[in-house]
């Protein structure tokens, strides 16, 4: 079998890769572009070195490439060497606002050229030197508690009092904010805003307040912010947003009753066993659960050990709760039957008698009564009624108020059918053997 080798030319040699580069300019302003500038990120895996470039665009906008003192044409090459001994460079536009300019451009490694690659040049506007600051105002909401106040440029500007004002007429461009909220936050792209943090005008309906979750009470916040305009690049005076937050006025949660098939001795819980249908109108989650009664049959145990009434389980480790039922009950036609004794003294009784106990499927000892072979009868019996497996709960929600629910029960339901098998010492359960329902 060959080996295939894919390469990129017909010589061989692979092609070398370059990144693209952005160049940050004041406006009129020339500047000696550096080698660094067109080989960032430059590879090559056949390890040669690059050695010039090829232009292969021209400036699209006003700015102006010129190498050793001649403006560049398409399709130009340009050594490293040249550049390296400060031969091309980019001249600003002489005007005023912001701009950006590029070409494109390729690096030849001696065998082959790389990909095209983009130089990008950003000249930042040029503000006026006897250009005013703008003037802005104060502005005030009310919200609810968990409220998001969402704000809009108007919010920063039209709508202050005074309103925003520029003596040149120049646009608001980018919002500083200059003091941070004493109670609850700012977020600015889903990520929490920092003191000084500058937004543009553009995008700021991504900032939004909420309200603090640790406190219950009506209370008003205030943060402050400060406004760039296109004209001075210069910062306004501090305005104040003031928020009033609403007390938090809320309903406790509700949740309906609920079942549970207890198909052996042992149920576990989850969260859905205590949420049926859980309502918070607030939106807040649960948070723990409180077993106000217990039940008459059984025990309920939290984190292996047995719970008195009024035990608090928390929703994170609801599986930790269950309910367990002693050896000396058994489920049959989803009915809850109590025996005289345990499995252990049920067993220990039929072997001194040479006979065993099997159930309908695998031979393994499920169904747990007392059983007089001579009368074939059940020696007692007792039936236990659902109620007996029942108990109340109530919910909390996860707010700082810890609302507690309605009173709620949940009904273990006994299901399943288990008959009992009489057999002779060693001798496997077989079809027609006599057999024994309750």
């Amino acid at each position: 079998m060959g080996i295939f080798k894919l390469i990129n030319t017909t010589s061989g040699n692979r092609l070398p890769t370059v990144n693209n580069y952005t160049l940050f300019l004041n406006n009129r302003e020339d500047n000696i572009l550096t080698v660094d500038m067109f080989t960032s990120g430059f590879d090559d895996l056949d390890n040669d070195l690059p050695q010039r470039i090829k232009l292969e665009s021209l400036p699209s906008n006003v700015g102006r490439f010129f190498y050793n003192s001649q403006e560049i044409i398409l399709g130009q090459e340009i050594t490293l060497a040249d550049i390296q001994s400060n031969l091309l460079t980019f001249v600003a536009p002489n005007q005023d606002n912001q701009f950006s300019d590029n070409i494109q451009f390729k690096v030849y490694d001696g065998k082959d050229y790389s990909n095209t690659a983009m130089f990008t040049v950003i000249v930042s506007k040029l503000y006026e030197e006897n250009n005013n600051p703008p003037l802005v105002g104060n502005n005030s909401f009310d919200i609810n508690y968990r409220e998001k106040k969402y704000f809009t440029l108007n919010n920063f500007t039209t709508e202050t009092i005074p309103s925003y004002y520029d003596a040149e007429g120049d646009a608001a461009m980018n919002i500083k904010i200059s003091l941070l909220p004493g109670k609850g936050k700012l977020y600015f792209n889903e990520q929490e805003v920092i003191k000084d943090q500058i937004i543009s005008t553009i995008n700021i309906t991504n900032l939004y307040y909420i309200s603090d979750l640790n406190t219950s009470v009506s209370y008003t916040s205030t943060f402050g912010f400060k406004i760039e305009d296109t004209g001075s690049g210069k910062y306004s005076n501090q305005g104040i947003i003031s928020i009033k937050v609403a007390e938090l006025v809320a309903t406790p949660p509700t949740v309906e009753d609920n079942i549970g098939l207890l198909i052996y001795s042992e149920y576990i819980f989850d969260s859905t066993d205590l949420t049926n249908n859980y309502l918070d109108t607030q939106g807040d989650s649960y948070s723990e659960f409180t077993i106000k009664t217990l039940v008459e049959v059984g025990v309920l145990q939290y984190n292996n050990s047995e719970i008195n009434a009024d035990q608090i389980i928390s929703a994170n480790s609801i599986t930790n709760f269950k309910f367990i039922l002693s050896d000396n009950y058994a489920v049959h036609d989803d009915i809850l039957y109590k025996f005289e004794e345990s499995i252990d003294s049920i067993i220990n009784d039929y072997e001194e008698d040479n006979y065993k106990l099997y159930d309908n499927s695998d031979g393994e000892l499920l169904f747990r009564s007392m059983i007089d072979y001579n009368d074939i009868q059940i020696v007692t019996s007792e039936v236990i009624t659902n109620d007996k497996l029942q108990f109340d709960f109530i919910v909390k929600d996860d707010s700082i108020l810890k609302l507690e629910s309605n009173v709620a029960t949940f009904s273990l339901i006994p299901t399943g059918n288990v008959n009992i098998k009489i057999v002779y010492e060693n001798q496997p359960p077989i079809v027609g053997d006599k057999t024994i329902q309750l």
